[in-house]
């Protein structure tokens, strides 16, 4: 089985279920609210089931992207509960070290990334099931409590003595956050 978290400008208004880039989703508009927040848990569910069908203590090797980890460790507790017998191996890393350990040899049953650019590199050099989008994430700016700098617009953010920090550029969330910068002409520069 194989997902693909990605990083996405905009939060989709329905159930994304495959994005051909970070801008266009194809989303499944007769859906139930409800259930497009349902759906993501009952799909990786479906997965840890489907790889657990087996007489023996079933090892299942879960590769996760870092920006995941809380929302895995939550489902897979829940998941050991309900299937004592399966053996979750949680490999927990950054999308681009993930794929260096598979290109040296490791082994994964789930595949959880968080860029679409890691998701297509993996399909171009594994045979991987169809990937799905289950969850995205939208950038956000957090300001120290009651705003001392009145932050309110991206304009405010290009001020010389707003000083801040975003993730490397080489992760999903830094690659989102540079790529808002160079949009936004804000300079992300020490």
């Amino acid at each position: 089985m194989f997902f693909n978290y990605t990083n996405q400008q905009k939060r989709a208004q329905n159930c994304a279920v495959w994005a051909t880039n970070s801008d266009t989703n194809v989303q499944n508009r007769h859906s139930h609210p409800m259930l497009c927040l349902l759906r993501p848990m009952f799909t990786v569910l479906a997965a840890f089931i489907l790889c657990a069908c087996s007489a023996g203590p079933t090892p299942v090797r879960v590769f996760v992207a870092s920006s995941m980890t809380d929302f895995v460790n939550e489902l897979a507790t829940e998941f050991q509960i309900s299937h004592p017998s399966t053996d979750l191996e949680i490999n927990i890393a950054g999308s681009a070290a993930l794929l260096a350990q598979l290109a040296e040899g490791a082994k994964a049953d789930i595949l959880i990334l968080a860029s679409e650019r890691h998701t297509l590199s993996a399909q171009a050099s594994y045979e991987l099931s169809e990937p799905m989008i289950f969850a995205s994430n939208a950038l956000a700016l957090i300001v120290p409590r009651g705003n001392p700098a009145d932050i309110s617009s991206v304009e405010d953010l290009k001020v010389s003595s707003i000083r801040g920090s975003v993730c490397i550029p080489a992760a999903p969330c830094g690659e989102l956050a540079f790529t808002f910068a160079q949009k936004s002409a804000l300079s992300l520069s020490g």
